[in-house]
């Protein structure tokens, strides 16, 4: 919601409703005398129009989507309230610093729905001439069927290494960007990083499951 819209309405119907300023007699003018009607002709009673109270700001629902005009990405609204955060003690993949489960509550936030892209990240770079940490350090990580080693060349346009590119990769998530490419992206695109909190319910729901599908695994 636009918090500056909103305020600005509020001003506009409070000067609305308090009307303008009466003006005052010139100092010199005598008041012209109000003539009274005789006493057996009605004084016809003045009915002032209704004014209809403004309308309440709608509140989205869950689910509610918007698009940011800076990448054209979908974003999701997660409305307010209690969630349960962390891992409960009846998992056994559970790690020590995951637990305890817990409560948390958390105002409402938007987040986006998918990765933000190589297209999108393209459209970053070229606004702002940005670099990310690997193309400025020279490698990045690549895993390859579970072996994760540093490579020299890796970084965004070459996710695998200096031989690879984004040919066809377009609408793929973008990869070899760090916790900085990350911040900086979301600045440019008048978002902000979630925090770990906001991440793990909009991932998990509101009601401690495994997967944003319940419990069971997927195969």
């Amino acid at each position: 919601m636009n918090k500056n819209l909103a305020l600005g309405l509020c001003a506009v119907l409070v000067l609305a409703a308090c009307g303008p300023a009466a003006t005052p007699l010139p100092p010199t003018a005598t008041p012209t005398p109000t003539a009274v009607p005789p006493t057996n002709t009605p004084v016809p009673t003045v009915i002032p129009t209704p004014v209809a109270p403004p309308s309440p700001a709608s509140t989205p629902g869950i689910g509610a989507t918007e698009v940011s005009s800076a990448d054209g990405m979908v974003l999701l609204y997660v409305p307010a309230g209690n969630f349960l955060m962390g891992s409960a003690d009846s998992d056994p993949n559970a790690l020590p610093e995951e637990q305890p489960q817990h409560t948390v509550q958390l105002d409402a936030f938007w987040i986006d729905r998918t990765d933000v892209t190589n297209a999108m990240f393209a459209m970053f770079v070229k606004a702002t001439g940005h670099k990310t940490d690997g193309e400025r350090l020279g490698d990045g990580v690549v895993c390859v069927n579970g072996d994760c080693h540093s490579t020299i060349g890796a970084d965004w346009q070459h996710p695998n290494g200096p031989s690879s590119n984004l040919d066809g990769r377009a609408n793929h998530p973008v990869v070899q960007v760090s916790w900085n490419d990350a911040s900086s992206y979301c600045a440019w695109a008048g978002r902000r990083l979630p925090s770990e909190a906001e991440w793990e319910k909009a991932a998990r729901g509101t009601d401690g499951r495994l997967y944003p599908w319940g419990t069971m695994r997927r195969t």
